[in-house]
């Protein structure tokens, strides 16, 4: 009975003196102590009254605990003993007295982490550093990530304490997960303790799991004394990681113009490519929006960066700046001899690649240049299908009136109106959609995409958007083809009686014959019929608008009331053929001046701007009217010489030409 009230109080005892030292209250640890306790019991994440006071930081309790036996060297869940916590705590008094009175200094918790990383890691005083270290501390211990006391001391950038580890005989070459100390003062920008790595010996050129060296660390960190300093301690400036990265690519990617210079003026190799076959000028290509690397570029290609160069997937520098690059910075790629003609491995030209890029300058340039403008990938598609799938209009009108194919079928026999429909990256819910959509529909229509031909599965493009429940698609394919049908082109069988199978669609189909009958019927001024405007080319279009009675006659009718399927093609048709007309009046002025040839009512300019597309009428006027000074000007007017010589309508004949 005696003994089990012994029992019972002395595990009283126990929890009342842990309460004790939790609240620092040193005569109550005193009176358990003496009243009797079981000196190493645990609490419940296995500390003892050494590890709790420990952390408390009272050091009278300490004495008395050591006093009454309590275990120096005990560890708790983590594996930290009670010297451990008081360091990570910074209690250093208690940590000397531990120490003193016979702590293991070499013993480590479960991540393999010694006092004396506890120490580094938490900024000890130098003075309980070197306590830990004369007691027999493993300096050169490293924990179960590699870690030594060194890597913590330069992780913290502690130059005293980094100091001092080499002065008492650190390993400075020792990893880290494959990282020595020099690749972390490097990342971390200490150029101070770099200098002392290396004056101890730290190998410039170690490489770490990944075969970085410390130079591409110090990259990233843009300090470019930092670099000079490695570069003059003998760094492998071309050495590359695992992906076959070398500094000058690490450069790149922060886009560090300075670091940039650096390297190239300490013989950077321009050439080197990585494991993908990309040299650095792939990657600032790459990287380039609009102008954003033009100085790194041009700083590349100074330095002899091939752009022809292919990676290991057949793409050229050229292929990637054109995707994003102004018209500048491709002009500076021609000027060094880009080749638009060379192609990646599935068979895509710069063309393909241009329709990405958001300035439709670029694409003028690309085709300016005489390329093919129906050169197919591996995959069949051509510039078209590209543009079609991104619902482009501008860009799909440019490449219709340079020549593009628009039936051109893709390998799996798919034009340019079904990547619209059905693979178009444009916004569409079936009732909702796009407006660039709309109108890329209705450009490759006009132009003359074949609706009869079986384009996909033996599947009519008519077929496939009825299938899809694309109301909207559905409607602009039958409106076209009851423009056909009026016109007295073929429609086929299969089409006929797709329409005739589908309720909706027949009876859509019938509404917009009555209305073609009706513009067939009403005469907007003369003999220029509604109808006209919907079916003639926008260049005849062009010709009704020299008359301003008809110009007028047209915008007071009443045309969107009589005319409500097709009032929004009546409006764009009529108003793109003004534009034209206005255009070709304005451009056969300045040619008729810049020429000194002629009236600008001459037939040679009417004959000569009918080849002209809208886009290049505007970059003329464009031109002359903010009178910009640039090379362009001048090739467009020695284009129209060229061209007017070739049409044989160039008279050469007393003053016409002077």
């Amino acid at each position: 009975m005696y003994n089990q009230m012994t029992k019972k109080r002395r595990s009283y005892n126990t929890q009342l003196l842990f309460q004790a030292i939790n609240n620092n209250n040193t005569s109550m640890v005193k009176l358990l102590l003496k009243e009797g306790v079981r000196i190493n019991a645990r609490d419940n994440y296995c500390r003892t009254f050494l590890h709790v006071n420990a952390i408390s930081g009272n050091h009278k309790i300490t004495k008395y605990l050591i006093k009454y036996g309590c275990n120096l060297n005990a560890v708790n869940c983590a594996g930290d003993t009670a010297l451990h916590e008081a360091i990570a705590y910074n209690n250093d008094q208690i940590a000397r007295c531990l120490i003193k009175n016979g702590s293991n200094v070499r013993i480590k918790n479960y991540n393999g982490d010694s006092c004396l990383h506890f120490a580094v890691v938490y900024r000890h005083k130098l003075n309980v550093i070197t306590m830990i270290l004369k007691n027999g501390a493993n300096i050169n211990n490293v924990n179960v990530y590699g870690m030594s006391p060194l890597h913590f001391a330069v992780e913290s950038k502690n130059i005293r304490i980094v100091k001092k580890l080499i002065a008492n005989g650190i390993k400075v070459n020792s990893i880290k997960c494959g990282v020595s100390a020099l690749h972390m003062a490097a990342g971390v920008a200490s150029e101070v303790i770099v200098k002392i790595l290396l004056k101890a010996g730290a190998d410039v050129n170690y490489k770490d799991v990944n075969d970085c060296s410390p130079i591409q660390c110090a990259v990233y960190t843009g300090n470019i004394e930092l670099v000079k300093t490695l570069i003059e301690a003998g760094a492998n400036i071309n050495n590359q990681n695992k992906i076959g990265a070398t500094a000058l690519h690490n450069a790149i990617m922060c886009g560090n113009e300075r670091m940039i210079s650096l390297l190239l003026n300490n013989n950077a190799n321009v050439c080197i490519k990585t494991t993908d076959g990309d040299t650095p000028l792939h990657w600032a290509a790459m990287l380039n929006v609009g102008e954003s690397h033009a100085n790194i570029l041009k700083n590349l290609l100074d330095k002899g960066s091939n752009v022809n160069n292919r990676n290991a997937s057949g793409q050229t520098p050229f292929h990637f700046l054109i995707q994003d690059g102004s018209r500048k910075v491709v002009k500076m790629f021609l000027d060094k001899e880009a080749d638009l003609l060379k192609k990646d491995f599935e068979g895509s030209t710069a063309l393909h690649y241009a329709v990405y890029n958001g300035d439709s300058e670029v694409l003028t340039l690309v085709l300016d240049s005489g390329i093919h403008i129906n050169e197919k990938c591996t995959r069949g598609t051509t510039a078209l299908h590209h543009a079609a799938k991104k619902s482009k209009s501008d860009y799909i009108q440019l490449l219709l009136e340079k020549g593009a194919d628009v039936n051109s079928p893709d390998l799996c026999g798919r034009t340019a109106l079904y990547y619209t429909i059905v693979e178009s990256i444009a916004h569409s819910d079936g009732q909702n959609v796009s407006e660039s959509r709309q109108e890329s529909i209705r450009l490759l229509l006009e132009y003359g995409t074949d609706i009869n031909d079986k384009i996909y599965q033996e599947r009519t493009i008519l077929e496939i958007a009825i299938e899809r429940r694309e109301t909207v698609v559905v409607n602009f394919i039958v409106e076209h083809i009851a423009k056909l049908s009026l016109r007295k082109m073929p429609i086929s069988d299969y089409n006929v009686q797709l329409i005739n199978k589908h309720n909706d669609v027949i009876n859509y189909y019938d509404m917009c014959k009555t209305e073609l009958q009706a513009a067939i019927k009403k005469k907007i001024f003369g003999t220029v019929s509604f109808f006209n405007i919907l079916t003639d080319s926008i260049d005849v279009i062009a010709g009704y608008a020299r008359n301003i009675d008809l110009v007028d006659a047209f915008e007071n009718s009443n045309y969107e009331m009589s005319f409500p399927i097709y009032c929004l093609p009546l409006k764009t048709r009529f108003y793109e053929g003004v534009e034209r007309q206005k255009l070709m009046e304005r451009a056969a002025i300045i040619l008729s001046h810049s020429l000194n040839f002629a009236d600008p009512y001459h037939i040679v300019y009417k004959r000569l701007l009918y080849y002209f597309s809208i886009k290049d009428l505007r970059i003329l006027v464009d031109y002359y009217c903010y009178e910009v000074v640039e090379k362009s000007v001048d090739l467009v007017i020695d284009a129209i010489v060229l061209s007017m010589v070739v049409l044989g309508v160039l008279v050469i004949d007393k003053g016409f030409i002077h």
